[in-house]
């Protein structure tokens, strides 16, 4: 369950990297910013789909023994044996 969860946490990044906007349309060069790490992921993927299903008390959260909030997701996803 948990690798599912982080394949679609690539699949979902991987897919919001096109479109008119990405840097190869712009002609801008890609620059790492700190951004670019797991508070992104939880910003722009998590919490708008996820995190309202999966906090803690939830029955989502309970079946899937997966928390998804800001306080906790990181640790349910990262560095765990699948």
């Amino acid at each position: 369950m948990r690798r599912t969860v982080s394949s679609l946490l690539l699949l979902a990044g991987a897919s919001a990297c096109g479109g008119s906007d990405s840097a190869a349309a712009t002609g801008t060069p890609l620059v790492a910013t700190s951004d670019a790490s797991f508070t992104r992921i939880q910003r722009d993927i998590l919490d708008p789909q996820c995190a309202a299903c999966h906090k803690s008390g939830n029955t989502n959260a309970r079946q899937s023994g997966l928390v998804l909030t800001a306080d906790s997701s990181y640790q349910q996803l990262v560095g765990v044996a699948s």
